[in-house]
């Protein structure tokens, strides 16, 4: 996992370590170096080789969880990584069966609100691995009102990020609230003909499309809304405050994922919460990972590995 100090990825540490502990995992803090490229040391004195850096790099790490979080013992090691930051840290969450990479959502030089950092852009386009994108002002969620906010269109990335938003609600004790955003399929349809599209559109919704929330057994909502299902998801998520957002990812591939865009990317920059990716089969290196099969999600079992944390801008 990377994290370089900065005030975004301690955000993103904090956030880390508080769903680790509600979702009963350990927690890696790692950095990823590159000569020319790494954390601000404590050591006052420049190290003489690569093992000293490492060592100097995990010391470092350690002095930042200390500072930062109010329960240090949450976090299971601290790991220098060698090499780039993005394939660093899926191999590392991949090696070591972590079932979730979190970042910061902004890069380095202070880049505006919109724009996504280039770690956190690279690991959620085509993702490897489910990875949370932490925004750099995100909301503290009151422990009276967790909640997560899933995305649903019935289509099946849509169902991988709802099993996995029942597996993370049965783990934390939250509730589910699964939005639908309905677009009516007909141009400028009467309003007799809209009501029907709605009513029929609902029951599938709620009684299909959700159905792994009740076989699931955790408390949940449906939520369908008309209108664009980015704004929706937006609006939904400010009134319902959730622990994070989930969506799915299309599976698109580099080149189509880059031309075309998706709700999922536009999602992952504008939501004031963090936002989970959940990955395509067809893209993920190894999903699911070691001990968390989402189809299961009623029978939630202890990870193999602990959680991985990454705060944006590693160097």
């Amino acid at each position: 996992m990377g994290i370089d100090g900065s005030d975004d990825s301690v955000v993103a540490l904090r956030w880390a370590a508080w769903f680790a502990s509600l979702m009963r995992h350990r927690l890696v803090v790692a950095h990823a170096w590159q000569y020319g490229r790494r954390l601000e040391l404590s050591s006052p004195t420049p190290p003489e080789d690569v093992g000293e850096l490492e060592a100097d790099i995990v010391k470092t790490l350690w002095q930042l969880v200390v500072r930062e979080l109010d329960d240090p013992a949450i976090v299971e090691r601290c790991l220098a990584l060698r090499g780039p930051i993005v394939p660093a840290l899926e191999s590392e969450a991949a090696e070591s069966g972590a079932q979730l990479i979190v970042i910061g959502a902004r890069g380095a030089g202070g880049a505006l609100r919109t724009l996504l950092g280039s770690v956190s852009r690279e690991l959620t386009r085509v993702p490897r691995h489910l990875v949370a994108v932490v925004p750099p002002d995100a909301p503290v969620v009151a422990p009276d009102h967790r909640r997560i906010v899933v995305g649903v269109d019935g289509s099946d990335p849509a169902a991988r990020a709802l099993r996995w938003a029942a597996y993370a609600a049965a783990r934390a004790d939250s509730e589910v609230v699964a939005v639908h955003a309905f677009t009516p399929p007909v141009l400028d349809p009467t309003q007799a003909e809209e009501t029907s599209l709605l009513r029929e559109r609902r029951d599938r919704f709620e009684q299909e499309w959700c159905a792994p929330l009740r076989a699931a057994g955790v408390a949940h909502r449906c939520v369908l809304e008309v209108g664009d299902p980015r704004e929706v998801l937006r609006r939904v998520a400010d009134e319902y405050r959730p622990i994070c957002g989930v969506v799915g990812s299309r599976g698109l591939g580099a080149l189509s994922a880059r031309l075309l865009g998706s709700v999922t990317h536009h999602v992952v920059r504008e939501l004031a919460w963090p936002v989970v990716v959940v990955p395509s089969p067809r893209d993920a290196t190894i999903w699911p990972p070691p001990g968390l099969d989402p189809l299961r999600a009623t029978e939630p079992s202890e990870p193999s590995a602990p959680s991985v944390d990454a705060g944006e801008r590693p160097s």
